[in-house]
């Protein structure tokens, strides 16, 4: 055995302990290594101009903050913004910012184009020869330096902890860099001089002096072509390429780090359960190789030995597409910020329905996409919409096993929806969906389906809250894939199967859930599930402030869309089991085509609850119930799915939501609260917004939810539509006799107090709360429209002054301006209305929707018919 080979065996103990020493701490700058109390020589380095520079350049300046800097390190980049702003607010205090340039992959030419795209506002100098690196012991970038008047550093380490590995957050907890700053400008001692730093590896150059037997030829570069290449190759997600000898060789310090502490290939499940065909994880032989060839200054060795280059056609890992459609538009990414999820639609011009093989959603500008979602929407569809693909972090693009399609209806439409994430420079992009087709017609159709759920509330500094939700199969099917999703708090998340004769099976298990690396587990092969079967998923979060990638560990956390918000949903793809019974699927079952969490373009409510799985939360209570009155079975604490004939518009069955509260006593009379969605909603998606029915359970009321007829709304654009102008079916008089009808149906068949009918509406449906109020003064108790989409005329409200209303709006809601509804408050004040109006500062278009449901149920329920009671009469800032 060669004495290269030998120490592979011994680097096993090396890295063992490497991955204990990784599972205490945070990879980062030791504080060893540090350099505070050292007062540095002047050295000499050109900027990105050309332009040759020295450190006694800045001779007056009080303090110099030295970053090191890369072009292509994701965390360096997202802090240059703060380094252009600390630049600008301490020039006048002579502070004087200054990058440093260390890394092999970058050239002066790459440098300067760096400078020039993200507008950096002080000098960037180039250290190809890395003698500033070893001046100051810098190991990765952005590690900072603050040097005081005699040039002896006083800080090193991070610019703060707003950025790591795992994590991106809108505001740092503490910024470490400016604090150091300001205790020198003010003449105290730095009370934190020294902390950790996450970032990219500079790999220097004097470790690349090869003279080992592994070589990059023989041993190296398959295992990087196999296990990283997929990722890391041009046009793709990944910063940088490792197709070449010159890649590998320039990142060498970064990849022996990151396949040491198994930060990459991104794998994060329990090897025990499941047999995955997509299973990303690294050999130890294979790790054990790549560090011993680093440690030996990375030879190549003899080009004979060279596997052939992988080919990736135009960027494209599902090969060259058979059509490709884009997004309608280019989109301008912001700077900095949060953007909220995104929504465009593009036509198919399909002649005839298409059957899918693979797919794959494709970012135009992988820098700012955090994910892209595909859905499919038929013609004239309202609302049902099925995946046809995504991208995410670490996910695999949607390739079916042979035999087995998606089918794409003629005439159907691709609704995207497009997460961004600011890089620090303004961006654009333009995402497009390549689909391969069947060669033939598919003998199985691919389906898809998720457990949910949506009622969770996570304490603040919670570290450990659990979740529950659960789908039961009612056929023999066998599941393709499995996919867990939740936010930034996710810590965990497992789904284990409850076969119909007792028996348990873990069929998958992430113990550290990173919302970084969404994948899509794909089994080795159709893994089979009876009929009967429960699949139960269980998830905790981690809402305290020892996640460093938790927003606000201060927050009671619920559902909602953004990353700041959370979710808990068990994705699940399958098929039906060969020989499976196809008869029409029970009501709300798990075997329903796909109809996967979605909502149209405009979005105006938080996503609809699935449609594909029969799911229940751990509190969930399923008794039912007979109406006395009526005879008619109903749930108890499940959202319904109700029909009735619908003379006026000849609809035979016409679509309303019901929901009927735990504890639900047919004998009682009962409070009832109508509630109207929005443009592109339905009854269920509304009723489903997070906390709506838990507070109905608390507060022990009904809820109801008719479906706006058509576009139209709530009411026609003439008033109650007149059959002219943008109307002329009389659209927007069919709604309104459809709420009445629905109210009608519902006081017939339940016992309703009808002295407490209230109104609640979202968006559209806020609008048309105003609108029915009006138009129907007699019926409401109160009302609470939510971010109501109204006229900017103030008409028709003193119809209703005598109505309580508590109104929320969000003055950052780009779909419905504060301005609108800011007028019809100024008019409920001018006519001395009881109402309350909670304007929420940086609140959007859909969140608010569901934030405020403990104030809207006080309001509610200290309010009935003729018994009005006055609370406020002003704003009210959350």
């Amino acid at each position: 055995m060669n004495s290269a080979f030998s120490r592979i065996v011994a680097l096993s103990l090396v890295m063992a302990l490497a991955l204990q020493a990784s599972a205490v701490g945070e990879a980062g700058t030791p504080k060893t290594d540090s350099v505070v109390g050292r007062q540095l020589t002047d050295f000499v380095l050109p900027d990105s101009t050309g332009k040759q520079m020295a450190l006694a350049d800045f001779n007056d300046a009080k303090l110099v903050v030295v970053v090191f800097m890369g072009t292509a390190c994701p965390i360096g980049n997202a802090y240059v913004p703060d380094l252009n702003d600390l630049q600008k607010r301490y020039r006048d205090q002579k502070v004087q910012v200054i990058g440093i340039n260390s890394n092999l992959s970058d050239s002066p030419e790459s440098i300067a184009k760096h400078v020039e795209e993200f507008k950096v506002n002080f000098p960037v100098l180039v250290d190809v020869d890395q003698l500033a690196a070893d001046l100051f012991g810098a190991r990765r970038t952005p590690e900072s330096f603050v040097l005081d008047r005699r040039r002896t550093v006083r800080y090193q380490g991070r610019i703060d902890d707003r950025v790591g590995y795992t994590f991106k957050r809108d505001k740092s907890r503490r910024a470490d860099l400016e604090e150091a700053v300001k205790e020198l400008l003010k003449g105290e001692k730095v009370s934190i001089a020294d902390t950790e730093l996450e970032g990219c590896v500079i790999t220097r150059r004097s470790s690349l002096r090869p003279n080992g037997e592994i070589t990059y030829a023989k041993h190296v570069a398959e295992i990087l072509h196999n296990r990283c290449a997929g990722c890391h190759h041009k046009g793709t997600a990944a910063p940088f390429s490792l197709l070449t000898y010159e890649d590998a060789q320039e990142w060498s310090g970064m990849i022996r780090e990151t396949v040491v502490q198994r930060r990459m290939p991104p794998w994060n499940i329990d090897p025990r359960y499941g047999k995955f065909k997509n299973d990303l994880r690294m050999t130890p032989k294979e790790i054990n190789t790549l560090v011993a060839w680093i440690d030996d200054g990375a030879p190549f060795g003899d080009k004979k030995d060279l596997p052939k280059l992988p080919v990736y056609e135009d960027g494209w890992i599902i090969g060259k597409p058979d059509i490709v459609l884009k997004m309608p538009r280019v989109y301008e990414v912001k700077a900095t910020g949060t953007v909220e999820y995104k929504y465009f639609v593009t036509p198919t011009n399909f002649n005839e329905d298409v059957w899918v093989q693979a797919s794959e959603a494709r970012p135009g500008n992988r820098a700012v996409v955090h994910h892209i979602i595909a859905f499919i929407r038929e013609k004239n569809a309202r609302g049902r919409m099925g995946s046809i693909g995504g991208f995410a972090p670490g996910e695999e693009p949607l390739i079916y096993p042979a035999g087995i399609g998606k089918k794409i209806p003629a005439g159907a439409e691709i609704v995207w929806q497009v997460h961004y994430t600011p890089t620090g420079k303004a961006e654009t992009d333009q995402c497009e969906l390549g689909l391969i087709l069947c060669k033939e017609p598919p003998q199985r159709v691919a389906k898809g389906g998720g457990a949910f759920n949506r009622s969770f509330s996570i304490p603040a500094g919670a570290g450990n809250h659990r979740a529950v939700s659960r789908a039961r199969f009612t056929k023999d099917v066998e599941l393709l894939s499995l996919m867990p999703h939740m936010h930034l708090r996710g810590k965990d998340f497992r789904y284990t199967a409850h076969y119909p004769d007792g028996s348990t099976e873990i069929l998958l298990n992430v113990p550290n859930y990173d919302f970084n690396w969404q994948h899509r587990y794909l089994f080795a092969k159709p893994f089979p599930i009876p009929k009967g079967t429960t699949i139960e998923c269980v998830a905790h979060f981690d809402n305290s402030a020892e996640n460093p990638a938790n927003p606000d560990p201060t927050e009671i956390v619920r559902w909602g869309d953004q990353t700041w918000e959370e979710m808990m949903i068990g994705w699940y793809a399958h098929v039906d089991a060969i020989g499976a019974k196809t008869d029409t699927p029970k009501k709300e079952s798990a075997d329903r085509p796909d109809t996967a969490l979605a909502t149209p373009l405009r979005i105006e409510s938080p996503k609809p609850q699935q449609d594909t799985a029969q799911q229940d939360t751990a509190q969930e209570d399923t008794s039912k119930t007979t109406d006395s009155s009526t005879s008619v079975k109903m749930e108890i604490g499940r959202v319904l799915k109700r029909t009735y004939d619908f003379k006026e518009a000849k609809k035979k069955e016409m679509e309303y939501a019901l929901y009927l509260p735990k504890g639900y006593d047919a004998g009682k009379t009962y409070p009832l609260i109508v509630a109207l969605h929005g443009l592109g909603s339905n009854p269920r998606q509304i009723l489903g917004y997070p906390g709506f029915t838990s507070h109905a359970d608390k507060h022990g009321y009904i809820l109801v939810a008719p479906y706006g007829y058509n576009s139209r709304g709530w009411y026609g654009s003439r008033g109650k539509g007149g059959g002219r102008g943008s109307d002329p079916k009389n659209l927007g008089e069919l709604s309104e006799k459809d709420v009445l009808n629905v109210l009608e149906l519902t006081r017939k068949q339940l016992k309703i107090d009808n002295e407490r009918i209230y109104l609640l509406g979202h968006s559209m449906g806020g609008g048309g709360s105003f609108h029915l109020a009006i138009g129907y003064p007699n019926i409401w108790a109160a009302m609470a429209p939510l971010a109501p989409a109204v006229s900017r005329r103030v008409t028709g409200l003193e119809k209703a002054k005598h109505i309580p209303a508590i109104v929320v709006q969000g003055d950052k809601d780009s779909l419905v301006p504060v301005s609108g509804t800011r007028r019809w408050i100024a008019k409920m004040k001018e006519l001395g209305m009881d109402h309350q109006y909670i304007e929420v500062k940086g609140g959007d278009h859909v969140t608010i929707a569901f934030r405020h449901f403990d104030e809207i149920f006080e309001f509610f329920d200290a309010r009935s018919k003729g018994k009005p009671k006055k609370v406020s009469d002003g704003t009210s800032d959350s």
